[in-house]
């Protein structure tokens, strides 16, 4: 379901900014079907969604502080702050569920050290900040499209690496996802130009 919920921030940010994208809505429903055929979407699992939509909640209200505080928010002490915070808050969880036994640095492999760099430099250090700069010209619910991208590369990563060939309807889904980001980003009817060409995309 977590996937499903996060999908659903870009339609409770544009209700919250009162404007009803209806390609939000679109986008919802196509995850649904991206989701159905991928992830199994069992009603016993549903009380566990509490604390995604709580924490879902909070990026959407993150979303909004980051966009008015500008280079404040996207600024190299800012992120570390950020990333420091969210690994300590990790350790805390981990330990209180005793799941924290991982494996020390010292016996990695150079691969698994290799493969921990790139994530660190790729999903974080270069992300956050191209993120927030996106801010700058997106909305908040403009630029939370970008969680249905992020599902949509996990479930074709996933397709590849098993060797699976999606359905018909999960490929269309996964088309229509691409297409609702693309028209998400856009600004509204009369307006000179596209969020994708003040980002320099165009």
């Amino acid at each position: 379901w977590t996937p499903l919920v996060y999908a659903g921030l870009p339609l409770a940010l544009s209700i919250a900014a009162g404007k009803l994208r209806m390609v939000a809505v679109v986008g919802v429903g196509a995850m649904l079907v991206l989701l159905n055929g991928s992830l199994p979407l069992g009603p016993e699992r549903l009380l566990w969604t509490l604390p995604v939509v709580a924490a879902v909640g909070l990026q959407g209200w993150s979303l909004g502080y980051a966009r008015r505080q500008g280079r404040a928010a996207s600024s190299l002490g800012s992120v570390m702050l950020q990333c420091l915070t969210a690994g300590a808050g990790l350790l805390v969880a981990a330990a209180l569920a005793r799941e924290a036994a991982l494996p020390g640095v010292r016996s990695w492999t150079p691969v698994q050290l290799v493969a921990a760099a790139g994530i660190v430099v790729l999903a974080t250090a270069a992300a956050y900040p191209l993120y927030y700069r996106m801010l700058a010209v997106l909305e908040p619910a403009q630029a939370a499209g970008s969680q249905w991208l992020q599902t949509v590369v996990a479930v074709a990563e996933a397709a590849w690496l098993l060797g699976q060939r999606p359905r018909a309807a999960m490929a269309g889904a996964a088309l229509m996802l691409v297409g609702c980001t693309v028209l998400l980003v856009r600004r509204d009817v009369g307006s000179e130009s596209s969020g994708v060409e003040e980002l320099g995309l165009r």
